[in-house]
C-alpha cells in the first residue's frame, strides 16, 4: 500500500530521538556557556575592577598628599611673601631640603624673577630673569589664586616641568616639579608589580609614569577616550603603549589631575579562559558518553515499532493476524492492542462495504438517468428561453421602427395637404380663366391666372420637397436600421434625422428636445453604424419622454461634443423624476423594468447598452438621483472597431442596398 512506502522526506525514529536528545544536549550546554560567559566572567572582571579601583584609591590618596605638601609649601612661602614683601625667605634651602620642587621663585609686578632656589643651577643666572610668557605667571594673574599648571618647557630649569603658583599681592610663588621627579615618586608607589599606574593633567597628557622617558614624550590618552568621554570612574578597557588594559580614572583633588591604574587583561581573561575550556571539554566527554548510551536504547526501540509497522502493513493488505506480540513496554503494548482492535474492525466494516457497494451501483444507475433527463429538460428550456429573447428584441426594434412610421406619416401629411390645397386653388383659377375666354378674356384676367398660378406652382414645390426630403430621411434610417451597414456619415445629419423622426410621438407626450452642436460648427464624420446609433438615440429619447415625464412632459436636452481626437461624445438629459439609487446599477439589465404592466419591456436601455459597446465600440454610462432628473453620456469612436463574424454576414445580405440619395431643397 502506498501508505506504507518509504518517503523521502521521512525520519527514521532512531534519527528522531539522537537528533532529539542531542539537540537538547546542546541546547543544555549553550546555557552552561551562556552562564559563563555572560554570568561569570562579568563577575570575576567586576571582582579585579574592585580590586583595581581600591589599588587605585590607595595610588590616589599618597599622590594626593604627596602634591598636598607641595602646595602648603607653596602657601605658606605666600604668606611670608604678603607679611614681608622685602625679606628674605631663602628658598634654595627650602629646594634643597626636600625631593618635590626642582625650582622655587618670585616673581615681581614686572614679571621678573626677584628670589630664587634651584636645585640645579647658579641663582645669579636667573635672577631678574623674565617670566612675563611663562603659562603658569599667566594662568596665576588671570586666576587670582593658586592653580596647577599643565606640562611645559620650563625657562628657568630648562626641563619638562608642571608647577603650582599662588598669587600674593602683586608678587607670585612659584614652584615647579620635575617630571622625571614625580615619575620616581609615581614608579616607587606602584611598585614592582604588573599594575600600570600613570598620572594625567585635565588635558588628559601624561604627567608622570614609572618609565621617566615615557612622561618626557608629551604622550595623550585623551585620543584613546574619545573627545566626548568624562572620564567616569567606571572600569573599561584601554590598548595603552601596545597593551590591553582594563583601567580606572580617580580624580585627585583641588588640581583637576587623575591617576589612571590598570591591569594587564591577560592576567584578568586567563583564568577565566582555562576555566571555560575545562568544563567545554568535560562537557563534550560527557555529551558523546551519552549518546552511545543512548543510541543503543534508540535502536531497540525503533525495532519494536517496525515490528508494529509490518503488522499494520498486513492489516492494510488485507491479511489480518490471528496472534500478536506482547511488549514489556506499556506504551507499545497499548498500540499493539489498538491494532488488533482495529483490524478487527476493518474485517467487519470489509463485510459490510461489500454489501453497500452492490445496492450502490443500482442506485448510481438510477441517478445518473435521472440527471441525463433533467439535463435535457434544462437544454431545451434554454434553447426556448434564447429564442424568446431574441424574438422579444426584435419585436421591440419593429415596434420602435413601427413609431417612426407613424411619425413620418403624421409630418408628411402637412406638406402633402398643403401642396393638394395649392394644386386645388390652381383648378380654380384655371377654370375662372376658361370661363373669362368664353365672354372675352381680359389682360387683368391673365395676369391673374399668372400670379395664382405661379404662387401655386412655388407652394407646391417647396411642400413636396419638404416631404420628399422626409421620405428620404424615413428611407435612409430605415434601411440603416434594417440592414445595420458601416458607411461614413455625419453626426449631426443622423442625430437631425433621429429628431425629426421621433418629434410627432414626443409631441404627443407635451415633450420637445433642444440640440446644442458645440463642434465648433464643423461636421463630424463618423466610419460607423448609423442605423443602430440611430436606434440608441430613438431609445433614449422615448425612454426619457415615457420615464422622465410620465404626466407632465418636459425639456430633453441633446448635446455633441468631442471627447479627444478620435471621440465623440453624445450626452441626453433631462430634468424629470429620474432614477432611484437602487434601480440605477440595474437599468441596462435585460428585462428590467419599473412600469412592469405599463407597456414597458425592460429591453430599450438593455439594446442601447448591448449596441453602443459591442457594434459601435463605445461606451454608455448614466448619473441620476431620484427626483433630479437623469443624465446619459454615450461615448463612441469615430472609427467603429470591426464587426464580428456573424455581425459580418449580416451585413453582406444587405450589400446590394443603397441609400437613396440626398434631395436637397427649400423647407416648407
Amino acid at each position: 500500500m502506498a501508505f506504507f512506502r518509504r518517503s523521502s522526506d521521512a525520519v527514521a525514529l532512531r534519527s528522531l530521538l539522537l537528533n532529539g536528545v542531542g539537540l537538547i544536549a546542546l541546547l543544555f550546554g549553550g546555557c552552561a556557556l551562556s552562564v559563563l560567559i555572560f554570568w561569570f566572567v562579568p563577575r570575576i572582571e567586576s571582582i579585579v575592577s574592585e580590586r583595581n579601583l581600591a589599588v587605585a584609591r590607595a595610588l590616589g590618596t599618597q599622590t594626593s598628599y604627596y602634591l598636598a605638601q607641595a602646595r602648603q609649601t607653596v602657601e605658606v612661602l605666600a604668606g611670608e611673601l604678603q607679611r614681608d614683601q622685602q625679606g628674605s625667605r631663602n628658598l634654595d634651602v627650602q629646594v634643597r631640603a626636600g625631593s618635590t620642587f626642582s625650582a622655587i621663585y618670585v616673581v615681581d609686578e614686572t614679571d621678573h624673577i626677584r628670589e630664587i632656589g634651584i636645585r640645579r643651577g647658579r641663582v645669579s643666572d636667573l635672577l631678574g630673569l623674565d617670566v612675563a610668557r611663562n603659562p603658569v605667571v599667566l594662568q596665576a594673574r588671570r586666576s587670582k589664586s593658586l592653580s596647577w599648571s599643565s606640562v611645559y618647557l620650563s625657562p628657568v630649569s630648562g626641563q619638562l616641568t608642571v608647577a603650582l603658583a599662588q598669587f600674593a599681592g602683586k608678587q607670585i610663588v612659584i614652584g615647579e616639579i620635575n617630571l622625571q621627579q614625580l615619575s620616581s615618586f609615581v614608579k616607587a608607589t606602584a611598585g614592582d608589580s604588573s599594575i600600570q599606574m600613570v598620572v594625567l593633567d585635565a588635558n588628559g597628557q601624561i604627567i608622570a609614569h614609572r618609565d621617566p622617558e615615557i612622561s618626557l614624550q608629551q604622550l595623550s590618552i585623551q585620543t584613546l577616550l574619545g573627545p566626548d568621554d568624562d572620564w567616569r570612574m567606571e572600569p573599561r578597557a584601554l590598548d595603552f603603549m601596545g597593551q590591553a588594559l582594563l583601567t580606572h580614572f580617580l580624580p585627585i583633588p583641588q588640581s583637576g589631575w587623575r591617576i589612571m591604574v590598570g591591569q594587564p587583561a591577560s592576567q584578568v581573561r586567563g583564568p577565566v579562559v582555562m576555566l571555560s575550556l575545562t568544563l567545554v571539554i568535560s562537557g563534550a566527554l560527557v555529551y558523546l558518553l551519552f549518546l552511545l548510551v543512548w543510541r543503543r536504547f534508540s535502536l531497540k526501540l525503533a525495532a519494536r515499532f517496525e515490528a508494529l509497522a509490518g503488522l499494520a502493513k498486513e492489516v492494510a493488505a488485507g491479511k489480518h493476524p490471528e496472534v500478536w506480540p506482547d511488549f514489556p513496554i506499556l506504551e507499545l503494548r497499548l498500540l499493539g492492542q489498538s491494532l488488533r482492535h482495529m483490524s478487527e474492525a476493518v474485517r467487519e466494516r470489509e463485510l459490510k462495504l461489500a454489501e453497500l457497494n452492490q445496492s450502490l451501483e443500482s442506485r448510481v444507475v438510477q441517478r445518473t438517468t435521472e440527471l441525463e433527463q433533467a439535463n435535457r429538460e434544462l437544454s431545451e428550456a434554454l434553447a426556448h428561453l434564447n429564442t424568446a429573447r431574441h424574438e422579444l428584441v426584435q419585436t421591440e426594434k419593429l415596434a420602435a421602427l413601427g413609431g417612426i412610421v407613424a411619425g413620418v406619416a403624421h409630418e408628411l401629411n402637412t406638406p402633402i395637404g398643403n401642396a393638394r390645397l395649392a394644386a386645388d386653388s390652381f383648378v380654380n383659377a384655371a377654370r375662372e380663366v376658361e370661363a373669362a375666354r368664353v365672354r372675352g378674356l381680359k389682360r387683368s384676367d391673365l395676369d391673374r391666372f399668372l400670379e395664382a398660378g405661379r404662387e401655386a406652382s412655388l407652394q407646391v414645390e417647396r411642400n413636396l420637397e419638404r416631404a420628399a426630403s422626409l421620405i428620404v430621411n424615413f428611407k435612409q434610417m430605415a434601411v440603416d436600421q434594417a440592414t445595420s451597414q458601416r458607411r461614413v456619415f455625419s453626426l449631426q445629419e443622423v442625430v437631425h434625422s433621429v429628431v425629426i423622426s421621433v418629434e410627432p410621438s414626443l409631441r404627443k407626450l407635451r415633450c420637445r428636445i433642444s440640440l446644442s452642436d458645440e463642434l465648433q460648427g464643423r461636421t463630424c464624420l463618423l466610419d460607423s453604424y448609423p442605423g443602430p446609433l440611430g436606434q440608441v438615440l430613438t431609445n433614449l429619447f422615448m425612454n426619457a419622454a415615457v420615464h422622465a415625464y410620465p404626466e407632465t412632459g418636459g425639456e430633453i436636452r441633446v448635446s455633441l461634443t468631442g471627447d479627444g481626437d478620435d471621440r465623440v461624445r453624445i450626452t441626453v438629459c433631462d430634468e424629470g423624476t429620474g432614477i432611484a439609487e437602487e434601480n440605477l446599477n440595474r437599468i441596462f439589465e435585460p428585462f428590467f423594468t419599473t412600469r412592469l404592466g405599463q407597456g414597458g419591456s425592460g429591453l430599450g436601455l438593455y439594446l442601447c447598452y448591448q449596441i453602443v459597446t459591442e457594434r459601435l465600440g463605445g461606451d454608455i454610462t448614466a448619473q441620476s438621483s431620484a427626483g433630479a432628473g437623469s443624465c446619459f453620456c454615450v461615448r463612441i469612436p469615430r472609427n467603429a472597431p470591426p464587426a464580428s463574424a456573424a455581425e459580418q454576414d449580416e451585413l453582406d445580405a444587405f450589400d446590394t442596398l443603397e441609400a437613396p440619395p440626398p434631395v436637397r431643397g427649400r423647407e416648407a
